[in-house]
């Protein structure tokens, strides 16, 4: 169980982190023409609060996971469990049946939900973060682990991506003063245009839309993981 979790942990918190601190490493290059003390600052600072990462880019997805899944009016795989959002009855009676056999949690009825859905959701997101649980231990819920580790990827990702930018940003400024400070203005052209460039990739990519399309492929994986169905 420790391995699946530095699994999750590292590819799903840790690399958000790495990926949103790369334009510090363009200030290395300068430690020649400069120093390397002064030109390692910022790198030390960033591998400094990587020592935190973990913890604040977990919440900080967590967060970032509370304010959609009120804006898509829940995540995919508790609108998979009610009755109001149902498509095909046999479907939904069936997931519900997998959900409370493998978490071990009763379900609201028909009834129940209609009367309190705030509850009724709170219940179908435990049941199906105790049945997710459940499930990581089995050597068939391989290809679940890793669809669970690309959500947590994009969803990490997109909660970092308001630090990625103004750390972009911040990362072009520093190249620019150790030009000045070096005398060296060739590479600043190079390094400026990586910088928005990353920054673009991640205006265009790392968006909403792209951590829904996983988090419904997740779901997807999750149902059929839940019922025996691979």
């Amino acid at each position: 169980m420790r391995t699946q979790f530095d699994s999750y942990a590292v590819r799903a918190r840790l690399s958000p982190v790495l990926v949103a601190s790369i334009p510090v490493l363009s200030v290395a290059w300068y430690a020649p023409q400069i120093g390397t003390a002064i030109a390692a600052l910022p790198v030390i600072f960033v591998a400094a609060m990587g020592l935190l990462a973990e913890q604040i880019v977990r919440q900080l997805g967590k967060n970032l996971e509370q304010r959609l899944a009120r804006s898509w009016d829940g995540l995919p795989t508790v609108k998979a469990l009610r009755f109001r959002d149902s498509g095909d009855a046999r479907i939904l009676n069936q997931r519900r049946h997998d959900v409370a056999r493998v978490s071990g949690i009763k379900l609201p009825s028909k009834n129940e939900e209609r009367t309190d859905p705030a509850g009724a959701d709170r219940i179908y997101d435990l049941a199906v973060r105790r049945a997710l649980h459940e499930l990581r231990s089995l050597p068939t819920s391989a290809l679940l682990r890793e669809e669970n580790i690309q959500y947590g990827f994009r969803r990490n990702l997109l909660a970092l991506k308001p630090y990625a930018l103004v750390l972009a940003a911040l990362s072009i400024g520093l190249d620019a003063w150790f030009s000045h400070l070096s005398g060296d203005y060739s590479s600043l052209f190079i390094f400026a245009g990586l910088g928005l460039t990353y920054a673009l990739i991640w205006l265009i990519v790392v968006q909403k839309k792209w951590m829904e399309a996983q988090a419904e492929t997740f779901s997807d994986r999750f149902f059929l993981t839940v019922g025996g169905r691979l």
